[in-house]
């Protein structure tokens, strides 16, 4: 770290060695083989300048391949876009091994691997927000994969905005245990004090999205003290 002040600072950069991630983007099991031309997998810095060279999107080649070059040690949050309807991210596998999350933890070998198997199995939540016995128009609703995942860098909860009559919807799900919740506004949201959303979600609505399944519930509009 240095300080400039009322003079020149001179300062030197030494450079690094980076490391080099070899990404295979795969089918998993009999799940459909994804649309490889759509896909772009990113790996966001967790404890770094997040610069353009560093988290600009890279895609995927037509056999599934994608190359990181030069990055630093450290934690990456690992990111797939361009799904189709009905896929999701089954699971990553970091030099052979499952990753509990999302989390690339980059060693010391210059060369890594990463894998990312594509399941076809998707779940869908949606359903209607209530007051009482009248649609709440336009609702801001919250869905979180459930229980909320330990560590500094959980898996963030998703948000969808409700249409007129109230109706929501959450597509491309992982299968698995959710809790979803609805305020009023998004600024309700923006503008809660810490720890309020944690506490909504342990009394939210419980919800059981299987394989393929979709899942109608019907939620009370609640106010996030």
């Amino acid at each position: 770290s240095f300080v400039v002040q009322d003079k020149n600072v001179e300062i030197t950069a030494p450079l690094e060695r980076g490391v080099t991630v070899n990404v295979t983007v795969a089918a998993f099991e009999e799940a459909k083989t994804p649309d490889f031309g759509k896909l772009r997998v990113t790996l966001n810095p967790l404890n770094a300048l997040p610069t353009e060279d560093l988290v600009t999107p890279k895609p995927v080649s037509s056999s599934g391949k994608a190359q990181f070059v030069g990055f630093p040690l450290g934690g990456y949050l690992v990111t797939v876009g361009g799904l189709g309807a009905g896929a999701y991210v089954k699971e990553f596998r970091y030099n052979g091994h499952p990753l509990p999350d999302q989390i690339l933890p980059l060693g010391a070998a210059m060369v890594q691997d990463l894998t990312i198997l594509i399941d076809d199995k998707a779940a869908t939540v949606s359903g209607v927000v209530m007051d009482g016995d009248q649609p709440v128009s336009e609702p801001h609703v919250i869905l979180a994969k459930w229980p909320l995942p330990g560590g500094d860098y959980p898996d963030p909860p998703v948000r969808t905005a409700g249409d007129e009559k109230g109706r929501f919807g959450f597509t491309g799900l992982a299968p698995g245990e959710y809790r979803v919740l609805a305020v009023r506004s998004r600024e309700e949201d923006d503008d809660r004090l810490p720890g309020t959303l944690d506490r909504a979600l342990e009394a939210a609505k419980k919800v059981e999205a299987g394989p393929n399944a979709v899942q109608n519930v019907r939620i009370d509009v609640i106010k996030l003290r």
